[in-house]
């Protein structure tokens, strides 16, 4: 029901645990007879529908053999994902509670190249909702944690490993923020500044646009940053880098933000090392190297952030698959562009990783 309390007993929830318990008795019979009442329900225009179909999925996953749920667990996880952003909350905190079913139950029909980051970003999305689904959200998680890793030995990372800092900033990030954003402005100690510019792209890359709220303070912070005479300059390539993550994760909404930061970047570019001695001066070689590392990412994450957000109108290879239509073809027959390419291709002294990203490019 539409007002239904948590611990309201309800026709539905007497269905759905009758369901649950049915399944537990017939086991593979109950699948063939639900299936195509979620088939119909799922993308219905009212809200009671799709929770009703996401609830009778969600209740036969205990009983079955799962080689039997298996293909339609695999078919049914995006649509899932997807509805964790349903309009209606009661969708979402029922759609919460089935991919915990899920991750508990069929944790072979996750697929961690697969499944594992649109899902742990759709439940990190849900940890900022409704108390009910954020309690399932958080159970989906552990759920996650709990079957992907091992019981028998200690290992050095497993399949969330990645996601562990994203996860663990979701849910502590407003209590965490205060103490971030003294690393951010601690200039002095410019190691733990580096670590917090890092750690903002790591909570970007994980919280997509659930940082935003966040964005206006990282940037104003980052900016300030970039113009501290008192800042070791070897920090300022990672912001300009930190500044396409953040880009990529809030899409079109970076808008706000893209003529200060191109500006920047305009003047990042300016950086020469003409005249330093290459024998004496590796540092501010290297340094600019970085830098204009720093300011390629971070156009890199403009231009695809932009183009999620159907914003791309408004600023090479991104550039080229972002304009499809030869718009831009002229610009990339200038000799600049080619000689670039050319460099990256050819010149062995650079890193593996820079001449397979030009190789790309030109691709």
């Amino acid at each position: 029901e539409e007002e239904a309390d948590e611990d309201d007993w309800n026709v539905s929830m007497a269905a759905g645990t009758c369901l649950a318990l049915l399944a537990q008795c017939v086991e593979d019979a109950v699948v063939a007879p639900v299936i195509p009442f979620i088939e119909n329900h799922i993308r219905n225009n009212d809200w009671r529908f799709r929770e009703a179909a996401v609830m009778a999925f969600g209740s036969i996953l205990e009983g079955p053999e799962h080689k039997l749920l298996a293909n339609l667990v695999n078919q049914a996880l995006p649509v899932l994902i997807d509805m964790m952003r349903d309009p209606s909350p009661q969708v979402k905190d029922t759609t919460a509670w089935t991919l915990g079913r899920v991750s508990e139950l069929l944790i072979e029909c996750i697929k961690p190249d697969v499944h594992l980051h649109p899902l742990i970003t759709a439940l990190v999305y849900g940890l900022k909702d409704s108390p009910r689904i954020v309690s399932n959200c958080c159970w989906a998680l552990m759920s996650l944690s709990d079957q992907f890793g091992s019981k028998e030995t200690a290992q050095p990372s497993y399949h969330l490993s990645a996601y562990f800092e994203g996860i663990i900033t979701a849910l502590y990030l407003e209590a965490f923020a205060p103490f971030l954003y003294g690393a951010l402005s601690n200039h002095e100690e410019y190691q733990l500044c580096s670590i917090a510019v890092g750690l903002i792209g790591d909570i970007c890359r994980a919280l997509q646009e659930q940082s935003l709220p966040y964005c206006d303070t990282f940037m104003n912070v980052l900016l300030q940053n970039l113009q501290s005479p008192v800042l070791n300059r070897n920090v300022k390539p990672a912001i300009l880098s930190c500044f396409g993550d953040i880009a990529l994760a809030i899409g079109g909404r970076f808008e706000v933000y893209l003529e200060i930061v191109m500006l920047v970047l305009l003047q990042a570019s300016n950086m020469r090392a003409d005249g330093v001695n290459v024998m004496t001066n590796y540092d501010m070689i290297d340094y600019v190297i970085a830098l204009r590392e720093g300011i390629l990412e971070a156009y890199v994450g403009i231009v695809q952030g932009l183009k999620s957000g159907e914003k791309v109108g408004l600023f090479v290879s991104d550039l080229a698959e972002a304009f499809q239509n030869g718009q831009i073809k002229q610009w990339f027959q200038y000799d600049c562009v080619t000689q670039v390419l050319r460099e990256g291709r050819n010149n062995r002294n650079l890193p593996n990783g820079t001449r397979e990203v030009t190789r790309w490019a030109k691709e």
